[in-house]
């Protein structure tokens, strides 16, 4: 909202005050930054496992599962079993879109002072802030498209050994235990053949402060770096996970505390498309003396390796 105009100096009693009548303001060759939200999904989507040419036409892709073979016991002489070739198929939809429309009539054109420089930056902000609602978008729906066995009370496809927490019951995630939540995580995935190379985790930026205070991180001759993060200011690869954190994870409620969902995978788990990204200005419109400034992003994103995310539902607990 526009701040009104006051007088640096009040006048003496009896005198006009010439602040609208007379001065003028001078604005600031720059402008004062918005801060915006760190993205991720970059990170933990690929373009690469959806095919170009979804890209540039269509509006659904469907993926093939390579077959499953069987292998069977034999005897000498016994009649012989038979396979049935088999595939199960995964449908991808190309169905979001995003907009932006900033119209500025003839007069306002002419008359703004540094117009060209505010349009950069109203179009660098209109990138962030697609960015940052695809980011919301994707944190909260790819953790619920996990393979069911790689979440909730008793995770693991052959131990069932780990609770990852529920709705209504989440884990409590605090500095002693993070390393060994990351680790139960990289074991579930093992344990569904994912390869655990090249493995992210994302975490809610409140989290930051337990790796800090954890003793074994912060501890450069304990976890064998050359020095302790907090030195660092930087968050190393842990049991082989990338660490991601994001102010764009869902909150949620659980009897008065905030819970997340955090999930861990791989980044080839998940395709996206970014099939139309058009900036186009419009100079001549019929009905108007008026310019438009305009964006259309139409995109998707889905999990195609659903047993390659693993999520775990806790609070966190920062006074242990």
């Amino acid at each position: 909202m526009p701040t009104a105009r006051k007088p640096l100096l009040p006048a003496a009693s009896g005198y006009t005050q010439l602040v609208s009548a007379l001065t003028q303001p001078a604005y600031a060759a720059g402008f004062l930054k918005r801060f915006h939200m760190m993205t991720i999904s970059g990170s933990i989507t690929s373009q690469d496992i959806v095919p170009k040419e979804i890209r540039q036409k269509g509006d659904e892709v469907v993926f093939r599962r390579a077959p499953e073979a069987e292998i069977f016991d034999y005897q000498k002489n016994q009649e012989l079993e038979v396979s049935h070739l088999y595939t199960s198929t995964i449908v991808m939809n190309v169905n979001r879109a995003k907009y932006s429309n900033l119209k500025l009539d003839a007069i306002d054109r002419k008359q703004i002072d540094g117009l060209p420089a505010l349009l950069k930056e109203y179009q660098d902000d209109v990138t962030r802030k697609l960015a940052e609602y695809i980011d919301s978008e994707v944190l909260l729906e790819l953790p619920l498209q996990a393979a069911a066995c790689n979440r909730g009370r008793k995770a693991g496809k052959r131990s069932h050994a780990f609770d990852f927490g529920a709705a209504g019951a989440p884990v409590v995630m605090t500095k002693d235990n993070i390393i060994r939540y990351l680790s139960q995580m990289r074991t579930v995935l093992a344990e569904q053949n994912v390869d655990t190379n090249g493995l992210y985790v994302v975490l809610p930026i409140e989290a930051m402060d337990l790796f800090f205070a954890n003793p074994i991180l912060s501890n450069a001759c304990a976890s064998g770096s050359t020095q302790s993060i907090i030195l660092g200011t930087k968050i190393p690869n842990v049991l082989g996970f990338e660490i991601l954190f994001s102010n764009n994870m869902p909150q949620r409620n659980e009897n008065g505390r905030i819970a997340y969902t955090i999930f861990a995978g791989r980044k080839d788990a998940t395709g996206f498309v970014m099939q139309i990204t058009e900036n186009r200005h419009v100079d001549k419109v019929a009905n108007h003396f008026g310019e438009y400034w305009q964006t259309l992003n139409v995109y998707d994103f889905k999990v195609l390796y659903p047993e390659a995310i693993t999520t775990l539902y806790a609070t966190l607990d920062f006074s242990v």
